[in-house]
């Protein structure tokens, strides 16, 4: 799912209501992407320090729906400022084994609300994380041919 999140307040906690019509659309096994507009700041000091969060409550949430992928325009889920919130939203994620990919971009380029997600990280031995390179595709692939 493609949640678009229009007109986000710089350090906005973003909690279930956030996802509007969203929540209850989402179900076991999804991927939510939260596309905020975010993005655009990127270059700008208020991109790292004014980054709308995911809030506890909504990390929570994702665990309870059992949500497997949650994505992010800016360069965190939480405030990086703040290492107890950025340790909870981080662990409340991870221990549910929720793929957190951070710093998305060109998700305006977007046309529909479902979308294929390919995310392909850098391989890293003991690391806690690594770059990736994420490709959306507009249209499902079939379950056939595996193409669009």
């Amino acid at each position: 799912w493609i949640v678009d999140i229009p007109d986000v307040e710089p350090r906005e906690l973003l909690g279930v209501d956030s996802l509007g019509a969203y929540a209850d659309r989402v179900a076991t096994g999804d991927r939510v992407v939260l596309k905020t507009g975010w993005s655009d700041r990127e270059g700008r000091a208020e991109y790292r320090d004014e980054l709308p969060r995911v809030s506890a409550e909504l990390a929570r949430w994702f665990v309870d729906r059992g949500v497997v992928f949650v994505g992010v325009e800016p360069p965190s889920v939480a405030d990086v400022h703040d290492l107890a919130e950025v340790t909870e939203v981080h662990r409340t994620l991870l221990a549910a084994e929720i793929v957190i990919v951070e710093g998305l971009c060109n998700l305006d380029a977007l046309t529909s609300d479902r979308v294929y997600i390919i995310a392909l990280p850098l391989k890293i031995d003991s690391g806690d994380g690594a770059p990736c390179r994420v490709v959306a595709l507009d249209e499902a692939p079939s379950p056939t041919t595996g193409l669009p």
